[in-house]
Order: structure tokens, then C-alpha cells, then sequence
């Protein structure tokens, strides 16, 4: 049996040791400067709350919030009777008069929308979710609800729209390549930022 000395291994430990620190430092030069540029970019809007490694990893795992809340809850986009108009803003509310805004307590962002129900099947849909008096825009969708031979009208579309600010309405608008009465009933979910 081969014994290797002590001042073997321990000289191995210190130059792994030694490559490992390199490394790391190699790294964080290579980022730092990486970093740098996106802080100094023209326009840029880098804060570390929202902009860091450590807020990517947040994002990544975290508990989704929904809205409606429950089973027997509901919530309903009603597009413009005229084809291709917008309708009028209305605030994001459920079936019993939950507000979406209510449940935004800190600053959020929506990570996905899930189409549930549409009454009117293969047209195009569009909405914008916004908030605030002057309806600043956060994200926007298009679809497609089809027959469920073809295409389910279930369909889920993942999104890092703009964060949400605390203590604003927050409100929809759709509209559909067909005149006529046409509702979506669909569910939001959502990411609160850790407090």
C-alpha cells in the first residue's frame, strides 16, 4: 500500500486552493466588468433590488401568486362589441368584487397569464393589462381560442411583464378580430418581491 506524505497532499490542497481562488476572482472580473456595462448603458434603469444575481434567483423560485384566489372565483375580459376596438379600461376585478390591486403589497410583476373559457372560438384576442390614472402599460397578449379538437381555449403563456407598483388600480382593455359580444375567463399569476 502507497502512503503519500502529508506535504503531498497538503501542497496539492493549497494549489487547488490556489486555481480555485484564480478562478473565482477571473470570474468576478469578467462579471464585474459584464455588470458595468449594463449599469452604464445609455437608458439604463439597472437597480440592484430588481436587477442583481441574487433577485434572478429570487425569481426563479418563489411562491406564485394567483388572482382569483380560490376555485369558485372568476375572473372575465370582455372585449369591444365592434371588431379590432379596444374597449373601455376597466379595473381587474373578480366575480364577487375582488380587486387584483388589493393583493399587490408589495412591488410584483405577472409571470404568466392562463386562458380558461372563451365563449368565442379560432378569433384572434388582444388585451393590455395597466395601472394607474394614466394606464401605463405592463404587458400584452394575443391568442387564439380555439375548439378543443384543435386548439383548447386552456392556454398559458409565460410573460415578465413591468413591475407592478403597491397602492395603484390596476386595470384591462381586449379587443377581437369579431364584432359581436365575446368574453375570456381567464386567471393571473403573479410574483410578489420579497419584503
Amino acid at each position: 500500500m502507497l502512503h503519500v506524505p502529508v506535504t503531498v497532499e497538503i501542497a496539492a490542497a493549497d494549489v487547488w486552493t490556489h486555481i480555485t481562488r484564480t478562478l473565482t476572482d477571473l470570474t468576478k472580473i469578467y462579471f464585474d466588468a459584464e455588470l458595468a456595462k449594463i449599469k452604464n448603458r445609455s437608458g439604463s434603469t439597472y437597480d440592484f433590488q430588481k436587477d442583481s444575481l441574487e433577485a434572478a434567483g429570487e425569481e426563479v423560485h418563489h411562491i406564485t401568486g394567483i388572482f382569483p384566489n380560490d376555485t369558485n372565483l372568476t375572473l372575465t375580459f370582455t372585449a369591444h362589441a365592434n371588431a379590432n376596438e379596444w374597449s373601455s379600461w376597466a379595473e381587474i376585478i373578480d366575480n364577487i368584487g375582488n380587486k387584483f390591486s388589493d393583493g399587490i403589497t408589495r412591488e410584483a410583476h405577472i409571470t404568466s397569464f392562463l386562458l380558461e373559457k372563451c365563449e368565442t372560438k379560432e378569433k384572434v384576442f388582444m388585451f393590455e393589462v395597466a395601472y394607474g390614472d394614466a394606464k401605463t402599460i405592463v404587458s400584452r397578449y394575443r391568442f387564439i381560442a380555439g375548439v378543443t379538437a384543435k386548439l383548447p381555449p386552456i392556454q398559458q403563456v409565460r410573460i415578465r411583464g413591468d413591475h407592478l407598483p403597491v397602492d395603484e388600480k390596476l386595470y384591462y382593455h381586449m379587443k377581437c378580430e369579431q364584432a359581436g359580444s365575446k368574453t375570456c375567463q381567464l386567471h393571473i399569476r403573479h410574483y410578489l418581491a420579497r419584503g
